[in-house]
């Protein structure tokens, strides 16, 4: 169940926002994950591990939108990453769906410190080898229907001709996705065709041990054939398939798409349809230029082909590129902030397709800066920069924000100029604005966010002779919550006394000292979770206190750019103070706090030192969370002449070092039955009297979901 913010993956809970990095285990046959939204630096994991051997796993992502080529999705079929790799994916095209080979999957997303998209979302259900896989040991033909199935050979014979014919709903299409393979390479074949029988066109031919691509249907049938020779067998084959609602999909359709995004994915990755001429027009706004990165391409070799034009038109003088076969091109890049791409087939044969990501990236005037100008730009997002320059220049670009309600992110892509030659940021619109830094060199300068609705950036270059490539930047308008206790510029204390809420510095100022006094009701604790940090490394901290001012017993003090572990309370007090010295600055923290009831001997409660006496015939006990540093007991007293089974209902702990210790008496002086930490589901323990401890110890560092148990 979601309790105090805390969702315990092991039950299933939707996806939620993902703020900072995690690793969740899980055992069950179903259930949903994911990120309806996330932060920067992250590395979160899901790792979903079946009590059975002979199950395995069917997942399907129902969403997808990450930071194309930055922030990725990447699927192992088994229980860590040194499991085969199954896909890496970023963008928003939808990836799978998947199943894995044995009982295993696992699943990493990965998130850079800049741009982040809307996140995705994921189910997950099981399956076991012997639905519709048997061994094929004569000449069939069979008939299967249905939006979804499997079907296969545990094991085959010699000079086999087996098919399946395969009818999803109407109007819809079949995605065929092949789970495991191993079959005589080059002479036991499996045949896929586009439709009712064999004399539809081909979409796949495999043999061999690799696991063969997903097959797409141009329509609601397959017909799958299984052919042999007279010697030599292998293992086999298993497959399953899904019905996909028919919409317009580029792929299949002629169908003309516009992207506005300054960053996507386009492709085809489940393959293409015959007679398909389909555009996709990428238009983004701003002074930016439109880079395509080709990730894969496998199209019929002189018969299907991708054009890359330059501009929105498809003629001949606009031709980037045109592209078939099965040679990924090297990136293509725009004259402006428009191409288009075309996939162009004719009517036989088809092969798996072809992806990309594009991005947009800055558009600085050829010439580069040659002479000293001013600029002022209004736009949302937009670039500046120069791609060269000459001694004696001085450049302005003011920077102005959409409302006066919204604040501009500057962002550097690149930085190289000569010693002496100085960038200058200004918080505002004129250079006796603060400065918020200057930089020179090639070490590209961190991201600057400005207070109000107006940034200077001023750029002067000496006489000396010598010169850098240059630099760029993008920026972009963005709005501001102006509630947030969040300015970190001068020194400042906050009292915080709302039940929930959001603290921290957007960005600070040398020599500052911040701090923030959260106080809840009685009877709770607080629990701090990190959403961004960044500050200089053993210079600027951020410290924790246990109480309500700095002479409380501290928690930990953080610097550096990785998040701190979350932070709970052993009261309803908690102190922060952040100091800054008086050299670099970076773009700073900002965390969320939560309460949590502590009240009234809850025996859920595992967020500070507490014991539990349990006396009736039966129950449930565990942490719905937990905090570090503690140590929680329950001692189990049951009527005379009774023993006691416990059951463990859902598991997950710091393995190792977050450990449930279980004594077969009234205290840990009795003889120890089991330890359990990690996140398999423990067995069942039983006592041999009506008397049972149990105790649960946490270190100081990660914490996970908890445990629940019956008795």
């Amino acid at each position: 169940a979601c309790v105090a913010l805390l969702c315990a993956f092991i039950v299933a809970c939707s996806a939620s926002a993902c703020t900072s990095s995690h690793a969740y285990a899980t055992s069950s046959e179903s259930g949903h994950f994911g990120c309806d939204s996330y932060g920067d630096r992250l590395q979160i994991s899901w790792l979903i591990q079946l009590d059975s051997d002979s199950k395995k796993i069917r997942l399907t992502f129902n969403s997808f939108d990450t930071e194309a080529n930055y922030d990725f999705v990447r699927v192992y079929d088994g229980a860590n990453a040194d499991a085969n790799l199954m896909g890496s994916y970023s963008g928003s095209l939808i990836p799978g769906p998947f199943s894995s080979s044995g009982n295993a999957l696992y699943i990493v997303f990965t998130a850079d410190e800049y741009v982040e998209g809307d996140g995705f979302t994921a189910s997950w259900t099981t399956f076991t080898q012997a639905e519709g896989i048997t061994p094929c040991n004569a000449n069939q033909q069979l008939e299967l229907e249905g939006d979804s199935g499997d079907f296969g050979c545990s094991s085959y014979a010699n000079s086999l001709d087996t098919s399946w014919h395969i009818t999803g709903n109407s109007g819809e299409r079949i995605v065929l996705h092949f789970n495991t393979f191993d079959t005589e390479r080059e002479y036991d074949v499996v045949t896929v065709y586009d439709g009712g029988n064999a004399n539809a066109d081909v979409i796949g031919t495999f043999s061999g041990s690799d696991v063969p691509p997903p097959v797409t249907a141009t329509g609601s049938e397959l017909y799958v054939r299984f052919q042999t020779d007279y010697s030599l067998t292998s293992s086999g084959f298993s497959a399953s398939w899904t019905s996909l609602v028919q919409f317009a999909d580029p792929c299949y359709n002629n169908t003309n798409k516009i992207l506005l995004p300054r960053e996507g994915y386009i492709g085809c990755p489940y393959g293409y349809g015959n007679h398909v001429n389909s555009t996709w027009l990428i238009n983004v706004l701003g002074n930016f230029i439109v880079r395509l990165d080709f990730l894969s391409l496998d199209l019929e070799q002189g018969a299907d082909y991708v054009y890359v034009y330059d501009g929105g038109v498809a003629n001949s003088a606009n031709l980037l590129g045109s592209y078939t076969g099965t040679v990924t091109p090297e990136p293509v890049i725009a004259s402006g902030n428009r191409m288009l791409i075309v996939l162009s087939t004719d009517g036989q044969n088809v092969a798996s397709g072809f992806t990309a990501t594009y991005q947009s990236v800055h558009a600085l005037q050829p010439g580069g800066c040659s002479r000293s100008g001013t600029f002022v730009l209004t736009d949302a997002q937009d670039s500046l920069g120069c791609n060269g320059y000459l001694d004696g220049v001085t450049e302005e670009w003011h920077i102005n924000a959409k409302s006066p309600e919204e604040v501009i992110n500057l962002t550097w892509q690149s930085f190289d100029v000569s010693q002496g030659d100085t960038v200058y940021v200004y918080n505002g619109n004129t250079t006796s604005s603060p400065l918020l830094y200057s930089a020179s060199g090639n070490e590209v300068p961190d991201p600057a966010v400005s207070t109000g609705e107006w940034m200077l950036v001023k750029f002067y270059s000496n006489t000396d002779g010598l010169q850098g490539s240059g630099f760029s930047a993008v920026f972009e308008s963005v709005s501001v919550d102006n509630d947030t206790p969040g300015s970190c510029q001068s020194n400042h204390h906050y009292t915080l006394s709302n039940p929930d809420g959001v603290f921290g510095c957007d960005g600070y100022a040398n020599a500052v000292t911040t701090t923030w006094h959260i106080v809840v009701d009685s009877d709770f604790i607080i629990l701090v979770d990190w959403n961004t940090f960044f500050t200089e490394a053993l210079s600027d901290t951020v410290t924790i206190y246990d109480g309500p001012d700095d002479n409380s017993a501290p928690l930990g003090s953080w610097s550096g750019a990785f998040r701190p572990p979350p932070v709970s309370s052993s009261s309803n007090q908690l102190y922060v103070v952040f100091q800054s010295d008086d050299g670099i600055t970076r773009s700073g923290f900002m965390a969320e706090y939560s309460s949590v009831f502590n009240g009234g001997g809850d025996s859920d409660s595992c967020f500070s030192n507490q014991s539990n006496t349990l006396t009736d015939r039966d129950g449930t006990f565990g942490c719905d969370g937990y905090g570090g540093s503690v140590e929680v007991t329950w001692s189990i007293n049951t009527e005379s002449g009774t023993v006691i089974d416990l059951d463990f209902i859902s598991f997950q702990t710091e393995f190792n070092y977050d450990v449930v210790r279980i004594y077969d008496g009234s205290s840990t002086s009795s003889s120890e039955l089991a330890a359990y930490s990690g996140y398999v589901l423990p067995d069942p323990v039983r006592s041999t009297s009506n008397q049972m401890y149990v105790i649960f110890t946490s270190d100081e560092a990660v914490q996970y979901d908890g445990f629940r148990a019956e008795y």
